[in-house]
């Protein structure tokens, strides 16, 4: 529509939830209700859909109520969304894999999180482990030299080193 205004149709993508009958639905809701801001995915005057953030909120305008949109696209912040969902998918394919033993620290070295496989080794649960350093954990049994080499390891990579350090795990000195 070049010389007119849009029509509620126009600008809905028609695709379920996203229809003009549902855009309607919203537009009463909000003229009994009162305003509401909800996402919602929009048809561009060049027919592309793009997401969009939607606020309604109902108004008197010359004696006669009204409700009035404000909308500002998101699509950009949609799209860096399912960047952040895709990067966190292969993060956690990675972190989980289960020939992998992988921990996660903070800079003093105490455990954030750790996978499956490692807790597995020791038969341990998260909230036994989290919040221990990780030289302080049941892997390393009761060799010090090795507790004392990973700590050297990971103070080091705290200061931003890039420490590289070859060690056996077990539980107890298995």
């Amino acid at each position: 529509p070049d010389d007119g205004p849009l029509d509620l149709g126009d600008v809905v993508s028609g695709d379920p939830p996203y229809t003009e009958a549902t855009a309607r639905e919203r537009v009463r809701t909000v003229a009994t209700d009162g305003p509401e801001s909800f996402e919602w995915l929009n048809r561009t005057a060049d027919g592309d859909l793009t997401w969009v953030e939607a606020s309604l909120k109902p108004a008197t305008i010359a004696g006669r109520e009204r409700v009035l949109s404000f909308v500002r696209s998101i699509g950009e912040r949609k799209e860096r969304e399912r960047l952040l969902r895709d990067r966190q998918r292969q993060f956690e394919a990675v972190f989980d894999h289960p020939s992998s033993f992988t921990a996660i620290l903070d800079p003093t070295g105490r455990v954030r999180r750790m996978n499956r496989s490692v807790m597995d080794l020791i038969d341990a649960t998260a909230s036994e482990v989290g919040g221990t350093r990780l030289w302080e954990t049941p892997w390393w049994g009761a060799d010090d030299a090795e507790r004392r080499r990973l700590r050297g390891a990971i103070e080091a990579a705290s200061r931003g080193d890039t420490p590289q350090l070859e060690v056996t795990i077990g539980s107890d000195g298995e």
